[in-house]
């Protein structure tokens, strides 16, 4: 069917006709306040890509993200993360917000308390 549409060598060369659509995670969602996050993934003839939508009444916006670099983005995520946890720690390093202070449990501490 293609080979009408693609001269040949393009076929052969960058095409595989063969090649079975990729097994594509599950959606995702996740809800912060009024704001609802979507994380779709899906594949086109240029390949699979991630697509975030931030979901809001009377507004929405996109982004799309190629499958080759999710692990760079992956990577600048986790050094904002990493960046805002230091930060964080730095200014509040003064300040004893341990759970035996402030009298919260921790998560694992719950779980004990539930068996």
């Amino acid at each position: 069917m293609y080979e009408y549409f693609i001269p040949k060598f393009l076929l052969h060369n960058f095409y595989d006709i063969n090649k079975k659509p990729a097994e594509l995670p599950e959606s995702k969602y996740l809800r912060v306040g009024n704001k609802n996050f979507y994380f779709d993934t899906g594949s086109n003839n240029r390949g699979v890509f991630l697509r975030i939508s931030e979901v809001r009444p009377n507004y929405r916006t996109a982004i799309t993200i190629p499958e080759k670099v999710w692990s760079h983005f992956r990577d600048n995520i986790n050094d904002f993360i990493c960046t805002m946890n230091n930060q964080r720690n730095n200014t509040t390093s003064t300040i004893d917000n341990s759970p035996l202070n402030t009298g919260e449990n921790l998560p694992s501490d719950l779980n004990e308390e539930k068996k």
